[in-house]
């Protein structure tokens, strides 16, 4: 299924941390507090709106045409950023 387009940025984005995920999760003593940084700076430069994106562009259009008592729905909501 293709994605609408306005959803291309919000999937780069996934994609991206996925990558840093993974650089943290194979992260050694030797490199783990470069990581570290590396991901501070990306969360602080872009994953902090990423995540505002989604709750106040997608959980609406969800909730009003999906289930917006879901879980998955609530605990997105609920969890810090």
């Amino acid at each position: 299924m293709k994605r609408h387009p306005a959803l291309v940025p919000l999937s780069r984005d996934h994609h991206h941390v996925l990558v840093i995920a993974r650089r943290l999760r194979h992260a050694t003593t030797q490199n783990s507090a470069e990581t570290a940084r590396a991901f501070l700076a990306h969360w602080h430069a872009e994953e902090q709106q990423h995540f505002r994106l989604e709750e106040g562009l997608l959980l609406p259009a969800y909730a009003t045409h999906g289930q917006p008592e879901h879980p998955a729905v609530i605990r997105t909501l609920l969890d810090p950023c």
